[in-house]
């Protein structure tokens, strides 16, 4: 991959919970395979056994969703009212974990079965350390071999991908390339709700999206102003004072479907339609203040948000060429964010 590649697109972030979806993310690179979905109907062997995905043929078990979700729920609290979203969102990582494999392998960027053999024997000798054997620590860990010397074939891999991409040179472009996502920049924006829950069905979905869609051209072509449409338009609360609902920064308080075409806008210029779990959004920006944050102060930030990126990138080259398929016992996500006239891929890729 040419490292021009990196220089195209903002960091790639989820919409709900952020601090929820990051530890998610982490998870689904970083965590092993764990076991137990609870399903009426069918016996223990089947609910662990319960296909929630397949990625060229191989199956996402249930049972891998759950044990996510779980640790996820150790380390922060998920409201009953985000579960379902957030299963969704395990899911969907750990099919992008699976594309990323792909790619890997087909970069000859993958662990050799050496490799996994060194690291196993590496994980013995700390786990001999604490006094506790490799079958001991599958057994706490819930693994099988096999899940084991996946795992670390992932880590091995992974790291190499990494270590290829996250230059100096790289971050430094990275930043000045999406400096409003890293400098304390704020926006005063207004928007324009079409309420939409995930669950409304895919048809009404699509009617709201093309509503919101059409009058967007008619605000662009000066038909009608952003405000008055607000006012006549928009389910949300603020729609009363012409959509304004004051400053925001790049990470809050609204979704980052919603900031992330906020932040590509200038003064003056509309957005979307965005997708949120709010619902569909047209964005105006109504003002811009620039931050003054150097790169030296955030370059963990812009190196956290280009390995997020590296990873979205990688899966979405795979997916070119992947057949994933939902099964439907977890239901498929609608698009986290649905931008007209704004790229969301690189523009051209070099697979050297």
């Amino acid at each position: 991959m040419s490292r021009d590649v990196l220089l195209t697109l903002s960091g790639r972030w989820l919409e709900t919970g952020r601090r929820q979806v990051f530890l998610l993310w982490l998870m689904a690179q970083f965590s092993q395979i764990g076991y137990c979905e609870q399903q009426p109907g069918l016996s223990a062997q089947q609910q662990q056994e319960s296909v929630a995905a397949r990625v060229n043929g191989q199956p996402i078990l249930v049972r891998e969703v759950t044990s996510q979700l779980r640790r996820l729920h150790r380390r922060q609290p998920i409201s009953a009212v985000a579960a379902p979203h957030m299963k969704t969102e395990v899911l969907r990582q750990l099919i992008q974990r699976r594309l990323v494999q792909l790619y890997l392998h087909g970069q000859q960027l993958a662990a050799s079965q050496q490799e996994v053999a060194v690291a196993v024997e590496s994980l013995k000798s700390r786990l001999s350390e604490r006094k506790v054997t490799l079958e001991d620590h599958l057994v706490r860990q819930h693994m099988t071999a096999t899940e084991l010397r996946a795992d670390l074939a992932w880590r091995i891999g992974w790291r190499r991908y990494l270590d290829r991409h996250l230059t100096e040179a790289n971050l430094k472009q990275y930043f000045k390339q999406h400096v409003r996502d890293f400098d304390g920049t704020t926006m005063r924006v207004a928007h324009i709700l079409f309420k939409c829950s995930p669950d409304v069905p895919a048809k009404q979905q699509a009617l709201l999206q093309e509503r919101a869609a059409q009058l967007g051209r008619r605000i662009r072509a000066g038909e009608v102003s952003f405000a008055a449409a607000a006012r006549r338009y928009s389910d949300a609360p603020t729609a009363r004072q012409g959509g304004d609902i004051g400053v925001i920064q790049r990470n809050e308080p609204m979704p980052d479907a919603f900031t992330k075409v906020a932040f590509a806008l200038e003064a003056g210029q509309v957005g979307g339609p965005a997708r949120t779990r709010f619902g569909i959004h047209l964005i105006q920006c109504l003002e811009v203040t620039a931050g003054a944050r150097k790169w030296p102060e955030v370059r963990s930030q812009v190196r956290e948000a280009v390995t997020r990126y590296l990873f979205g990138w990688a899966a979405d080259q795979q997916l070119r060429t992947a057949r994933v398929v939902w099964t439907g016992v977890i239901p498929q996500p609608i698009s986290a964010v649905d931008v007209g006239g704004i790229n969301d891929r690189p523009d051209k890729t070099d697979s050297k």
